[in-house]
């Protein structure tokens, strides 16, 4: 039982892992074709200390 849930531990790693590693691929893939950094726009200040829910 504790072979089979180490495995199975360990199929999750590996594919967590392999999908980590694609989207990093992907992330400098774009950011190199690009030749300069994804902008995005400043936060609106009144929501930056908003403790509102």
């Amino acid at each position: 039982m504790a072979i089979a849930a180490v495995s199975e531990a360990q199929r999750d790693r590996a594919r967590f892992n392999q999908a980590l590693e694609n989207y990093v691929r992907n992330s400098l893939r774009t950011l190199l074709s690009r030749q300069w950094k994804t902008a995005y726009p400043d936060p609106n200040e009144s929501t930056l200390l908003c403790t509102c829910k």
